[in-house]
């Protein structure tokens, strides 16, 4: 390979110096078209993704507003509370058959006594109260005009 000098080189770059720009100015618009093709993509890409994270987010939305109002209902909760309380009255039941020292049934006294001024309460409070039902049933209702 021969070698070109400065004086040659400088010759050769005057001489197509027009062929040069041409072909410059090619790749730039090139590189333009294929730089405004890539940004129209991505922004075609963006708008289709955040498009589907909206409608996620609004599904997850709904999604927990379900798991809310499932967790929340009060008849559910009506049940667990009875559930809760029948747990209970099971254990007070194995306990009334257990033989126990005089301090644990003392104790266990205590607990009953308590348990009935709860149950005072709680009836007071709420309409479907069983206990308020059973002496709602017992009770002959009049009607005065």
């Amino acid at each position: 390979m021969s070698q070109i000098t400065d004086e040659e080189l400088k010759q050769l770059l005057r001489e197509n110096r027009d062929r040069i720009k041409e072909l410059i100015e090619d790749e730039t618009e090139f590189a333009k078209d294929i730089g405004d093709e890539v940004k129209e993509c991505a922004d075609s890409t963006a708008d289709r993704i955040k498009e589907k994270v909206s409608e996620k987010k609004d599904r997850t939305e709904e999604t927990f507003k379900d798991f809310y109002r499932a967790i929340m209902d009060p008849d559910a909760h009506r049940h667990f509370v009875r559930m809760g309380l029948e747990f209970f009255l099971g254990l007070s039941a194995i306990m009334d058959k257990m033989p126990l020292p005089s301090t644990i049934k003392e104790v266990r006294e205590d607990i009953e006594s308590s348990k009935a001024a709860a149950q005072k309460e709680f009836c007071k409070t709420n309409e479907n109260c069983a206990a308020r039902k059973q002496r709602e049933d017992d009770v002959e209702r009049i009607e005065i005009n």
